[in-house]
């Protein structure tokens, strides 16, 4: 069983036993499909909970109904997204983006298995043991997420680990009754935690982890007891994303346990006194202890370590044999906490006690949240009026807007090539001079002959833009695909980088070249619409902007296809392209 494979169906089989897992790979379709699987696989009463993006602390841990109070005239609770989500799946999407409070609470709730509800004159215990499946897209070390929550995540699937579930035909998981009535020697929690020392793992977490999955493998297999191969299977795939270097040789690590162990026969006593001491600081940051060698009777542990060193993936074990560590400094990426500057603008994302008077909107739904448990004591019983108090008072939490990208890619190719950049240089520039004051940007992705180019990176440098489109190739077949391809990933570098993109393409919608650079219209449309479902599945916006004489209808199926829109400008110019794109701009803010 593939890994991918073998994660899905434990979870699937007692979503709220694990903690969860790290999935590091891009929004495309072999995520979504294993993901599909996932959900599919999941029992019919077990929910599946999406957490949305800029989502606040009301919607995710619940609490008071203002609207069901006011005509209850008593307090009615709410439950939150982790209440809902109990014994199934919460999915938290673009986590390298998350608010580090909103990170705090699932952490917190994760520990607890409960979310305990104490504010707004409410004061209730909900359980909430559930599933959390990470989806990072972060590409560098600045989007790293916190170790404190990756410590809580079991398991790690990378784009290497779904490609090998892929290569296996994507083989659906097949969960089982897990009823945990086995038991796990002594020599199994010995074997984990000398194994997790042994790869530099000194959090306490992954070995009780890897525990509680070699258990479970052992009841998918029917057996009453642990045995060895379920210990190397737990291992590898909890101690995969946690190793931070390779254990010494068998040989060598005998030796200098033979050695310590004549030179200082109270060594048997080190180990436990370390691990107490691990567990009782529960900390992931610690600075690594010294070489730990394994125990005296550590035959079968070398054995097993070997084993599960055997398991990792062949670029784990790459970067580890090169001294190089994997992601995550144990710190919280986030660009909040160098802000020193309250934003006085932006979009909501929640609310904080705090004065109107000093500059931030007021935050009437929350201040009224404050001060309705407190009406019995303020108003006399006949009153119909709500009494408010400086205390009560809440301001907004503002966000600063997102700054837009708009990335053209248009059809150079045909007689009506030097027509078509015409317009989209006049659209760019005029775009460019009306949305100066938001700071937005734009970008040129040209298409023509076998493959496409960037012809202009995202920029908002009116001088840069007239001075690199001045001159401009056209002519040749029409690469609709790759040219697609490649404005969906200068959108989602856009989008990394925290912006909101827009792609629009103009073209027609009538592709001449494959993938591969050949020939031929059929080939040419299969490309076209498999690449056209990928970016779907990304959730782009885009707008598909036809300028043919007369509408095509492969156009208007094209712009179907992206989730996009339509739009039919077979007389358009600088102006009305600029002024349709800047309102779509708008939009995606």
């Amino acid at each position: 069983m593939v890994q991918a494979e073998c994660i899905a169906t434990l979870l699937a089989s007692d979503p709220g036993r694990f903690g969860g897992v790290h999935v590091r790979a891009s929004a495309d379709a072999l995520r979504a499909s294993w993901l599909d699987a996932l959900k599919n696989a999941l029992p019919s009463s077990s929910p599946w909970i999406k957490i949305p993006a800029g989502v606040d602390a009301d919607t995710l841990l619940g609490g008071l109904d203002l609207a069901a109070t006011l005509a209850a005239s008593r307090p009615v609770m709410r439950q939150g997204l982790m209440a809902r989500a109990h014994r199934g799946i919460l999915v938290l999407a673009m986590a390298e983006r998350a608010d580090a409070m909103i990170l705090a609470f699932l952490q917190q709730v994760m520990d607890q298995g409960w979310v305990n509800i104490e504010r707004d004159g409410v004061q209730e215990r909900i359980p909430a043991q559930f599933s959390l499946v990470v989806l990072d897209e972060g590409c560098d070390e600045d989007s790293a997420l916190p170790s404190a929550l990756l410590d809580r995540l079991p398991f790690y699937l990378d784009t290497h680990s779904l490609s090998r579930w892929q290569a296996e035909g994507c083989p659906a998981p097949k969960p089982f009754m897990l009823e945990i009535k086995n038991s796990a020697p002594d020599e199994a929690v010995k074997a984990l935690c000398a194994s997790a020392l042994q790869l530099g793992i000194y959090s306490m977490r992954p070995p009780i982890q890897a525990l509680s999955v070699a258990q479970s493998l052992a009841v998918r297999k029917g057996r009453s007891q642990v045995e060895q191969d379920d210990l190397i299977e737990a291992g590898s795939l909890v101690f995969a994303a946690r190793a931070r270097q390779l254990p010494p040789p068998p040989e060598e690590l005998a030796q200098d346990q033979n050695t310590e162990s004549q030179d200082n026969p109270d060594q048997q006593e080190a180990p436990s006194q370390d691990a107490t001491q691990l567990q009782e600081n529960n900390s992931e940051d610690l600075p690594p202890p010294p070489k730990t060698p394994l125990p005296e009777s550590g035959a079968e542990e070398r054995e097993i370590l070997s084993q599960i060193v055997t398991g990792l993936p062949d670029d784990l074990l790459a970067r580890l044999a090169a001294g190089m560590s994997l992601k995550g400094s144990g710190k919280a990426a986030t660009t909040e906490r160098q802000r020193k500057a309250i934003p006085r603008h932006g979009r909501p994302v929640g609310s904080r006690q705090g004065d109107p008077r000093r500059g931030l909107p007021l935050d009437l739904r929350a201040t009224l949240r404050a001060a309705i448990p407190w009406q019995k004591i303020r108003t006399k019983p006949a009153s119909t009026c709500i009494a408010v108090r400086s205390s009560d008072l809440h301001v907004k939490r503002l966000k600063p807007r997102t700054r837009s990208t708009a990335v053209f890619a248009v059809d150079a190719s045909g007689s009506a090539a030097l027509q078509r950049l015409s317009e989209a240089k006049g659209a760019v520039e005029a775009l460019l001079a009306q949305c100066y004051i938001r700071r937005d940007q734009v970008a040129l992705v040209s298409f023509r002959g076998a493959g496409a180019e960037m012809l202009l990176p995202p920029t908002r440098s009116l001088s840069r833009v007239r001075r690199e489109l001045s001159a401009l190739p056209g002519g040749g077949g029409t690469p609709l695909a790759r040219g697609m391809q490649l404005t969906a990933q200068v959108a989602q570098e856009c989008r990394r980088k925290g912006d909101a993109p827009l792609m629009v393409l103009l073209t027609d919608g009538r592709g001449n070249v494959a993938l591969d650079g050949t020939g031929g219209r059929a080939k040419a449309e299969l490309d076209t619409l498999a690449v056209a479902q990928e970016i779907a599945l990304q959730r782009l916006p885009c707008l598909v902007v036809d300028i043919s004489p007369q509408p095509q209808e492969r156009a208007r199926k094209l712009a179907h296809a992206l989730r996009g829109e339509y739009l039919a400008l077979p007389l358009a110019n600088a102006d009305m392209l600029s002024s349709v794109v800047n309102s779509r701009m708008a939009n995606t803010q």
